[in-house]
């Protein structure tokens, strides 16, 4: 009975402290150490309150060092026993009465309560005891079981000990606890068998908690989840207390913060995500909590994810994310957030609308939230397919919100967010124009943070990658001064980004003089030091950039970059050698700067680049392009020649197949040819057969596209056929350096031989036809406006005349007044002819300038006589309303290539009639009077090959012919005069033409020839034309009057005897109408006369 009282005395705290002075623990004790050996008779109901006593005084916490430190008293009980009062209370689990050892596990329990005394209650073997007790019983020890599941918890809150636990088996007794039916809590109608162990809920509370505490070690998650604890701790969530619910899913969250292995994977399978799902509306917030920290978790794992997307759980996290509780909107964001890192997710993410749910989180007091939704919508932004989605429900204008955070880690992740958004048109846009958010990103700019540095420049790049509106705008809000110090920043990714963002503003035309005036190319100088090859590679492509403008050019090498640039071409990087070739090029465009460029050394590197040494077609291409701006001046030829580049462009010619790379020899090659030195050069590397080459493309294609026209039955004179510049240029090009090469006599004879005549002929064909087409619509056009002009006029004297007739009536107007008024005129309009379903138009066919090089290469090559040599093949390929509408071109070039061929054709008897009949005698002499001196005296030679064809003689003469010939006859050149009056002789055999051409002047022609000193022919062709004229009974008194009697009678006393027969002939012509004999007397006298009498 005293020990009755003692065990109900230490009840009270507050005793304890008098009790144990006055002795209380040593008979206590004492007590408890007989009763461990089997040969002492202790009563056992006293054994039982002793131990009661001990339990109720380690409820206290001052008390523990009694049980911890205090040696146990000597009662020579049995052999090694234990070394304090804790392991006399361990000593009772193997004792005979199952109340002493209820009792011992009542102590040990509150002992456990206290962190410091774990690791010697772990040592002194409590814990087999305490998992012994803590399984599911059907007797009444509820206490002790309670007792060992809080011991076991106590014991688990350590972070060491917690691991040991598990090496002890614990796991089952709270396992089979978890799962045993709870007591009172049976369902409507359930029935429990009566053998049936029940578990207090008080203990599945500590049972739960003591799980939660395990789960912490990560030791022990995959031996926690391996054995199955997680349908324990599901049947825990499914109670309806909240206690138990809170620790059990705190427990499944610590074990789902193991992500490495197959942990997550085997949760998943044993049914996580239902249990989570029901607890979704849980009315406790902790539940909420650690249920979002789940998803979160669980959400980290790729595998998992797709388990969270095919459980539609993204519109379980949309609902937790307008919880009330903001840790739980916190998980949910980490979870929309971890899910939105894999791009498959974004549709299901926007589809539960997670996405609207974030937006007003962003406005959140707690850092936490507003980190999250930054993360999360870093994390869908980058995918380019939810760029417009985006920007219609106005993420970037929460981006542009959180730049003014003081959060650096939400200001990283919007920077980051905004940058994806931001290679997006759209959102470039908008992001520019309607957030006008460059200002805030230039604040950014301002950080000491690199990271954030790196970003801002990285998204100013995507920026300036965007519309040409988007770069001009980064300069007008002052992002130069930014670049530019980002551009000399210590940090190699933020100068790389800034040069890069710098090159792409370069490409931009209305930057690149503010780009310079604010010491851009000083910058990229400095930058072109380092030897960094990213940064070096940018440097160059800007430098690249900002010469492509042809005013700058001169301020870059004034500025001393140009050995910069020529370094680039013998960088290691293949890309900077490239930067630098389209740099070197561009500068090459200045003709004051191609000497300076060999001065600086860059022939060498660049023929380097052009033979293609570092395997970058690009490379090569703009290598050669420089070579050729090079070439454009005649003093580098002579370094060029001997470095072999002819030689090279025929070699890159027989290797490359690429057409602008072959453009660019053109442009060598023509440049080339407009030296004469080279062209024996240009002939021993067989760059004529090349050339030609080239201009055959033009055949090939338009063979081509005629062979198409045939097959939709297209009629082809009535195609427009369209040509690009891309396909123009190397035909240019080539035709150029045809055009050079055939001023030299040998050059374009070897150009006949080799066959250029005929694609040269079909471009100018087509040429022709285009000028037509050009000439119809500018005559449409004309009539157009003069039509409105007439209607202008027509309209305003219409009003005048009722301004004085006093309004709309008829009155006050006359009607001489009416009667001037003009009828109103129609407008004209120009409408496109159908055919077979074809719109046709009046495209360009050919490029002018091709045209305008086509024809003065053929007016060269004709100079060796290889239209007239075959006049009849020439027509077959450029027939004579072809020749025609050369003439009638408003350029001169064309009208002179029109008249010089149908000259030359005209040499063929043959085709002189062809000529006549296709009208093109009749456009010769209208157009002959109308042209410049050069275009006349072609078309004088014209005129002179018809008139070789007697039947056409009077119609030259009668249709207005003559002035051109007369005109040619008047020429200096004795050529001219020779044909011109050779042409007239011929003329005055006719009856009917001699009285009009003296007329037109013919007399003023022939005293001309008649003075020609240099050439006898040309004065035997004067005597005989004016013997001719002279057989005209009504020209002889013109004659005689005419100055031309004084050149006659010069004529008459030369001693070449053709010369003075005619002209003695003419004088006896003149002498046969009476009315002459005068002027014949005047002009010498009959003295010569008598003179060439007696000397023959």
């Amino acid at each position: 009975m005293a020990a009755l009282c003692l065990s109900n005395l230490t009840t009270g705290l507050e005793h304890h402290a008098h009790l144990l002075s006055g002795g209380l623990l040593e008979p206590v004790e004492t007590v408890c150490m007989l009763s461990l050996n089997p040969k002492n008779h202790i009563d056992a109901e006293t054994v039982r309150y002793a131990l009661l006593v001990l339990a109720n005084l380690a409820a206290s916490l001052t008390n523990h060092p009694l049980f911890i430190n205090k040696k146990p008293l000597d009662v020579n009980t049995v052999n090694n026993g234990p070394d304090s009062l804790l392991g006399v209370l361990a000593s009772f689990v193997k004792h005979r009465d199952i109340k002493c050892r209820q009792n011992s596990v009542l102590a040990i329990g509150n002992l456990c309560a206290n962190p410091a005394n774990l690791t010697e209650i772990v040592a002194s073997g409590c814990v087999p005891i305490l998992a012994t007790y803590a399984y599911p019983s059907r007797d009444s020890s509820v206490n002790v079981q309670f007792q060992a599941a809080a011991g076991i918890r106590g014991i688990a809150s350590h972070d060491t000990l917690r691991v040991e636990l598990l090496r002890e088996k614990i796991l089952e007794p709270l396992m089979l606890a978890a799962i045993a039916p709870a007591t009172g809590e049976q369902k409507p109608g359930e029935v429990i068998d009566i053998h049936e162990a029940t578990v207090d809920p008080e203990v599945q509370r500590e049972v739960a908690a003591a799980l939660c505490n395990l789960a912490l070690a990560e030791e022990n998650k995959v031996i926690m989840v391996n054995e199955n604890v997680v349908p324990a701790l599901i049947s825990l969530t499914q109670s309806n207390d909240r206690i138990r619910q809170t620790h059990a899913t705190a427990a499944l969250a610590n074990l789902c913060e193991m992500v490495e292995g197959h942990t997550q994977d085997r949760m998943l399978e044993q049914g996580l995500l239902k249990a989570l799902v029901a607890l979704l509306g849980n009315p406790c917030a902790d539940v909420r909590r650690e249920v979002a920290r789940c998803h979160a978790l669980l959400s980290t794992k790729w595998k998992s994810q797709d388990s969270l997307i095919h459980a539609n759980i993204t519109e379980s996290l949309a609902t937790l994310l307008t919880d009330e509780d903001e840790s739980v909107a916190r998980y949910a964001l980490l979870a929309i957030g971890n899910l939105a890192v894999a791009t498959p997710n974004h549709d299901a993410i926007f589809a539960s609308g997670a996405v609207k749910s974030i937006m007003p989180l962003a406005h959140s007091k707690d850092v936490e939230v507003r980190r999250g939704v930054a993360f999360a919508l870093n994390n869908i932004s980058k995918s380019p397919s939810n760029h417009r989605l985006c920007e219609r429900i106005g993420v970037l204008r929460l981006l542009v919100h959180f730049f003014k955070d003081e959060d650096t880690d939400i200001i990283l992740q919007s920077l980051v967010a905004t940058r994806q958004l931001c290679s997006s048109r759209k959102c470039s846009f908008q992001f520019v124009d309607e957030l006008q958010g460059l200002k805030p990103l230039y604040i950014l700019a301002q950080s000491s943070n690199l990271e954030v540095q790196r970003e801002v420049a990285a998204t100013l790049r995507n920026l300036s990658l965007g519309p040409a509106a988007n770069s001009s705008a980064v300069v007008r809000a002052g992002g130069l001064d930014v670049l530019l110090t980002f551009a000399v920043s210590s940090d190699v990714e933020t100068s790389h980004q800034a040069l890069g963002v710098l090159a792409n503003l370069a490409e931009v035309i209305d930057n690149q003089r503010p780009m310079v005036e604010e010491g851009s190319i000083q910058r990229l100088k400095f930058v072109l030091r380092s030897k960094n090859v990213l940064c070096n590679r940018e440097a160059l492509r800007c430098l690249a950039n900002l010469s492509a403008e042809y005013a700058l050019t001169a301020t870059i090498a004034e500025s001393g970059s140009l050995p910069s640039l020529v370094n680039g071409l013998t960088s290691p990087d293949f890309l900077s050698q490239r930067h630098a070739a389209m740099g070197c090029g561009n500068i090459a465009s200045n003709p004051s700067l191609q000497e300076k460029l060999l001065t600086e050394g860059a022939l060498l590197p660049l023929l380097s680049l052009a033979r293609g040494d570092n395997g970058d077609l690009l490379s090569q291409r703009f290598a050669i392009g420089a070579l050729g701006s090079i070439a454009a001046a005649r003093v580098t030829h002579p370094v060029l020649a001997e470095q072999g580049i002819v030689a090279l462009m025929i070699q890159v010619l027989q290797t490359i197949d690429d057409p602008e790379t072959r453009s660019a020899v053109y442009l060598t090659l023509a440049n080339l040819a407009t030296n004469s030195s080279n062209h024996r050069l240009l002939m021993q590397e067989n760059a004529i057969d090349f050339l030609i080459k080239g201009v055959a493309m033009a055949t090939d294609e338009w063979t081509e596209i005629e062979r198409e026209e045939i097959r939709a039955g297209i009629d082809k004179k009535d195609s427009a056929l369209v040509r690009t510049n891309s396909t123009d240029e190397p035909i240019l090009r080539c035709v150029s350096a045809l055009r050079g090469l055939a001023v030299d006599d040998d050059c374009r004879r070897l150009i006949v031989r080799r066959g250029a005549l005929g694609p040269l002929l079909v471009i100018a064909k087509r040429a022709a036809s285009s000028t037509n087409e050009r000439m119809l619509e500018q005559q449409r056009v004309e009539r157009n406006e003069q039509a409105e002009l007439l209607l202008a006029a027509q309209q305003a004297h219409h009003r005048n005349l009722i301004e004085r007739g006093g309004g709309d009536s008829d009155e006050g107007v006359d009607e001489d007044s009416a009667a001037l008024q003009p009828p109103p005129p129609q407008p004209i309009v120009v409408k496109k002819k159908k055919r077979k379903g074809k719109i046709l138009s009046a495209g360009r066919v050919w490029d002018k300038e091709l045209e305008m090089e086509t024809i003065g290469c053929l007016l060269n090559i004709s100079l060796s006589g290889c239209i007239g040599e075959n006049p009849i093949r020439f027509l077959q390929s450029m027939d004579e309303g072809t020749l025609v509408s050369f003439l009638c071109s408003p350029d001169r070039i064309f009208r002179l290539f029109g008249a010089t061929a149908l000259g030359n054709s005209a040499t063929s008897p043959q085709l002189q009639n062809k000529i006549e009949l296709s009208g093109a005698l009749d456009v010769l002499m209208q157009v002959g009077n109308q042209v410049d001196l050069e275009c006349q005296r072609c078309i004088a030679y014209a005129l002179g090959n018809m008139a070789s064809n007697y039947s056409l003689r009077a119609r030259i003469v009668n249709s207005g012919g003559l002035p051109s010939i007369i005109s040619l006859a008047c020429s200096e050149n004795t050529s001219d005069q020779k044909a011109a009056t050779s042409t007239l002789r011929g003329l005055a055999v006719s009856p009917l033409n001699r009285s009009v051409m003296v007329a037109a002047g013919a007399l003023d022609a022939f005293a001309a020839a008649a003075k020609c000193d240099e050439d006898l022919e040309v004065r035997r062709e004067a005597a005989a034309g004016l013997c001719g004229l002279s057989l005209e009974p009504l020209a002889k008194l013109q004659i005689s009057e005419h100055f031309v009697m004084r050149d006659l009678v010069i004529l008459a006393k030369q001693h070449d005897i053709v010369t003075v027969r005619y002209a003695t002939s003419t004088l006896a012509n003149l002498a046969e109408d009476r009315i002459t004999h005068q002027n014949l007397i005047k002009s010498e006298g009959t003295q010569f006369l008598c003179n060439l009498v007696l000397r023959n």
